[in-house]
């Protein structure tokens, strides 16, 4: 987060960009490689409108452009997208005048299928989300993007520090998080996937799960079912107690050396299983309609 931003205003991802006078940049081009990622027709900037706001320029191809002001009498969420035919296509923004704050970008195309965006902070907690961003700006943030689906997935750097007094400051911080989603958007669900096993170092060298895991896992459990929220529980679907110890010492390592975070493969795995629970409760909820 950057230190300059005292309002809390930080987006919906929980990151500004500040930009003073003209000439500032970013663009944005298809992937090089891969199978996703090739093409766009839609490009959309989320900024801070403002008083004495300054001016950015939103390009797609360097061809087409529109002038966007930030400008504005009050204080509140900004959106200004540029479109074309979908294709191979680039965009930029780039500053023309004063002081802009933008919040970050969407690119998409007009094919058919499931959008899912991945907004994570390095060393993100539920605390971050309920008590350091405006809850005011951040609704309106998530209004806009406006998802069917919403997942909570905290709890690794929770269970670093998971006193007692600490698991409580924990489970009413994300009590306030699942609140603020449901304030934002009633209409839609809501999936609370838990964290993955955490290995340490135990005597002799062994590498055993950090207790505060389980006792995560049993908090968010209790919430998502108090709080009508749908739960995954990861720790248990890749392994349970011991997993990051296999995932380590076994032929094909899954895990990185601090024992927390997966490798490729091991992402890869992790990965499939939330495919496969999001799959399966979405088949089983098709034959329950089939059946009235």
């Amino acid at each position: 987060m950057n230190p300059r931003t005292r309002d809390g205003q930080f987006g919906l991802g929980g990151v500004a960009f500040f930009a003073s006078g003209p000439g500032k940049y970013a663009r944005f081009a298809p992937a090089a490689g891969g199978v996703t990622g090739k093409k766009f027709s839609r490009f959309e900037v989320f900024y801070l409108q403002q008083p004495n706001g300054g001016e950015f320029n939103l390009e797609a191809n360097e061809k087409e452009s529109r002038v966007v002001s930030t400008s504005g009498d009050q204080v509140t969420s900004g959106f200004a997208e540029i479109k074309t035919e979908t294709g191979a296509n680039s965009f930029s923004i780039r500053t023309t005048s004063g002081d802009v704050r933008v919040f970050g970008a969407v690119l998409e195309n007009d094919d058919p299928g499931i959008v899912y965006d991945s907004l994570g902070v390095n060393g993100a907690f539920a605390g971050l989300l309920a008590t350091a961003m405006n809850e005011q700006h951040w609704i309106e943030q998530l209004q806009h993007r406006k998802p069917n689906l919403v997942i909570l997935n905290y709890g690794t750097n929770e269970s670093q520090y998971a006193s007692d007094n600490q698991m409580s400051r924990y489970e009413r911080e994300l009590r306030a998080v699942v609140l603020r989603v449901r304030t934002a958007l009633p209409a839609a669900s809501i999936l609370i996937v838990s964290p993955m096993d955490r290995g340490k170092r135990g005597p002799g060298g062994k590498i055993i799960t950090l207790p505060s895991i389980p006792k995560i896992v049993e908090m968010q459990r209790r919430v998502a079912r108090e709080t009508n929220c749908a739960f995954l529980n990861m720790f248990a679907a890749m392994g349970g107690e011991g997993t990051m110890a296999r995932w380590h010492d076994g032929q094909k390592h899954l895990v990185g050396a601090d024992l927390t975070h997966p490798n490729a493969e091991g992402a890869q795995t992790v990965g499939t299983l939330l495919y496969m629970a999001l799959m399966e409760s979405y088949n089983a909820y098709r034959e329950r309609l089939a059946r009235r």
